[in-house]
């Protein structure tokens, strides 16, 4: 450990975890996921001085605006009670963190935080959304990190 209280190898991760944020910032081809990220559990600790955090894995979820025409405004109404349905059973359960749609007319419709597994896991719900079943809604699926308990205010 150094006087700082940071152990060297968390200095490391720290500096290699940046310099992948970074180049994913700039939009770098294919930066390489460090290798602490790649092979780890989808939780682990990191000490930043005097302060451990839990890091976990989630996975965030893009849905953009699908390829179909529009519905009609009672096929719609069905399947936006639908959807939210599927979404709600979701969060009761604990999968979906954070959820809520974009306040605006773009094709970026809305964003989910799932606590899953696996890819796989995700995809799956998402594929029985009944908005995605309809064409009106595609998605796009990342993984990303956040400190366990860290909470939106």
């Amino acid at each position: 450990m150094s006087e700082s209280g940071v152990y060297s190898s968390d200095i490391g991760q720290l500096r290699q975890l940046g310099s992948w944020i970074d180049a994913v910032l700039i939009g770098a081809a294919k930066a390489p996921t460090p290798t602490f990220l790649a092979s780890a559990q989808r939780s682990f600790d990191v000490t930043i001085q005097d302060s451990t955090y839990h890091m976990k894995q989630y996975w965030f979820v893009l849905y953009t605006k699908g390829d179909a025409a529009p519905l009609d405004s009672a096929t719609s109404a069905a399947t936006l009670k639908a959807h939210l349905a599927h979404q709600g059973e979701q969060a009761e359960r604990g999968l979906i963190q954070v959820a809520g749609p974009f306040g605006d007319k773009g094709d970026w419709r809305g964003l989910l935080l799932y606590d899953c597994e696996t890819r796989e896991e995700v995809e799956g719900y998402l594929k029985a959304d009944p908005f995605v079943r309809a064409g009106q809604l595609k998605y796009e699926v990342h993984p990303c990190y956040g400190a366990v308990g860290t909470c939106l205010k």
